[in-house]
C-alpha cells in the first residue's frame, strides 16, 4: 500500500500540470470554466480509483498462501510501477507545452516591444 502513495502523488501531479496547462494555454475559458469545486470532481475520482486500486493488494495478504503472495505482490508492483510512468511522461509533456507557450507569448511581447519603439522613433524623426 506504501507504493500506492507514490502513484496517488503522480497522478495529482498530472491534474495539477494539466490545470497549469489550461491556465496558460486557454486563460479566457480557465478563468470562467475553473473552480474549486471542478478541481474537486477531478480529484475525488482519481483517489477513489487508486483507492479502490490497494483493495486486492489487502485482500491477497491475508486470503492467499504465502507462496501466492510474493507472486501477486511482485505482478502488483510491476503494475504500480508501470502505473507510475505515465503520469511522470504526461506531467514532462504538459510542462513542456506550458514552457514552449510561454516563451512564445514571451517572444511576441518583445516584438510588440520593438515595434512600439519603432514607432516612437518614427514619430520622432519626423517632428524634427
Amino acid at each position: 500500500m506504501f507504493s500506492l502513495g507514490y502513484v496517488t502523488a503522480d497522478w495529482l501531479a498530472v491534474t495539477v500540470s494539466l490545470d497549469r496547462y489550461n491556465a496558460v494555454n486557454h486563460a479566457l475559458w480557465y478563468q470562467e470554466n475553473c473552480t474549486a469545486k471542478r478541481a474537486w470532481v477531478v480529484i475525488v475520482p482519481i483517489v477513489g480509483l487508486l483507492v479502490v486500486a490497494v483493495v486486492p493488494k489487502a485482500l491477497s495478504h491475508s486470503l492467499q498462501a504465502s507462496g501466492e503472495c510474493r507472486t501477486l505482490d511482485a505482478w502488483y508492483s510491476q503494475i504500480l510501477t508501470l502505473s507510475g510512468l505515465i503520469p511522470i511522461v504526461l506531467v514532462v509533456v504538459f510542462t513542456a507545452k506550458i514552457v514552449a507557450r510561454l516563451q512564445f507569448k514571451i517572444s511576441n511581447a518583445a516584438d510588440a516591444k520593438q515595434k512600439q519603439v519603432r514607432k516612437l522613433k518614427n514619430r520622432s524623426s519626423r517632428t524634427v
